[in-house]
């Protein structure tokens, strides 16, 4: 992905916010599905998404390390068909534990997921 935004480095609630040029993308897969929207995570969090480019679409991009120093990825694509935002993880991390992370850093819940994948 190109990077066409930046990304500022600031921490809140044990998780900090880090570039998403940082991110490998081809070692990540996606865990859930969030019900927020990139605008309402920026809202409530502070997050920062920049506005990337890959070959399917203009993606809205997100990068956090959470307390253990997992790094996720939130993603949306601009046309994507269903709402919400991709949450991403390393290829090989349990999806339970990373995504009962994320909700406990973020003071979410699993009412704010509409999607989770299942464990390989």
């Amino acid at each position: 992905m190109k990077a066409v935004g930046g990304s500022r480095a600031f921490q809140r609630r044990g998780w900090k916010q880090i570039a998403s040029d940082s991110w490998p993308t081809q070692e990540n897969r996606p865990i859930a599905t969030l019900k927020l929207e990139p605008d309402d995570l920026q809202e409530r969090f502070g997050l920062e998404f920049s506005l990337e480019q890959d070959d399917l679409d203009g993606v809205r991009v997100a990068v956090v390390e959470l307390p253990s120093g997992s790094v996720m990825g939130l993603v949306r694509y601009e046309h994507a068909p269903e709402p919400g935002t991709g949450l991403f993880a390393e290829e090989t991390a349990p999806v339970e534990k990373e995504l009962g992370e994320f909700l406990q850093a973020f003071d979410l819940t699993p009412v704010d997921v509409s999607r989770q994948v299942p464990e390989r």
